[in-house]
């Protein structure tokens, strides 16, 4: 389970991790820890969204999070770092 909580946001928020394999993690909002929103309703509807750890390096790692909706995959690449 991963817990988010930051001044940005309005609630903490409880997501399940679900690893796939060794670079891989479905996260799915948790509805027994917290009461969803419009769009977080809508993202556990269509099964999560999958991010892949594509490449590292010393302090920093390329990811590519997926949200497939009616068969059409919305990818957002990024990028994490640790300070």
């Amino acid at each position: 389970m991963e817990i988010v909580s930051h001044p940005e946001y309005a609630q903490t928020i409880f997501v399940i991790i679900e690893w796939i394999n060794d670079c891989s993690y479905k996260a799915i909002y948790d509805t027994s820890k917290m009461e969803l929103d419009e769009f977080q309703e809508f993202v556990k509807a269509n099964g999560g969204i999958v991010t892949e750890f594509i490449s590292f390096d010393t302090n920093c790692s390329d990811i590519k999070s997926t949200l497939t909706v009616g068969g059409k995959a919305d990818i957002i690449e990024s990028k994490i770092c640790i300070e």
